[in-house]
């Protein structure tokens, strides 16, 4: 018999090939993904994204330094999001106690947040650093929700 709780199963599950995808699947919430369904939602977002942040930051930084700070930011809370705050909420306590649309509003509270404090602690105004992160995560959320 296979042991689906082995740490090695949540490797080989996003590297696409798990024997355990029931069980990984019920285990993992909203939002399981295979390392390239991840890597294809993190590429989107970031191309997203990028251009709002443009507009907030384009005025203090020169395009190389933006880039590298939108994907520094992302790899900050993309991952929470797609697999932290999933595995949270659907162990323990919570477990079935938050629904998508809790998780959705958790995720876009969290990714803001942190994203926001990040650009603050570059010396971006706090005002502007919090506006420019909750823009570009409703924009990168909406309409990735929208072409699926």
């Amino acid at each position: 018999m296979i042991n689906c709780s082995a740490p090695g199963v949540l490797i080989q599950h996003f590297l696409g090939s798990s024997l355990c995808a029931s069980e990984l699947n019920e285990a993992l919430g909203p939002l399981n993904a295979t390392a390239a369904e991840y890597l294809k939602a993190l590429a989107l977002t970031l191309v997203l994204e990028w251009p709002v942040y443009f507009l907030f930051l384009k005025n203090r930084w020169k395009i190389p330094r933006i880039s590298w700070v939108v994907l520094v930011i992302n790899l900050l809370t993309h991952p929470a999001v797609w697999f932290f705050w999933p595995w949270v909420l659907e162990s323990g306590f919570l477990h079935g106690r938050v629904s998508f649309g809790g998780y959705v509003a958790i995720a876009e509270i969290f990714a803001p947040t942190i994203e926001a404090l990040a650009l603050w602690k570059m010396k971006v105004p706090l005002q502007r650093a919090i506006l420019a992160a909750i823009c570009a995560n409703l924009f990168s959320w909406g309409v990735g929700a929208w072409i699926g």
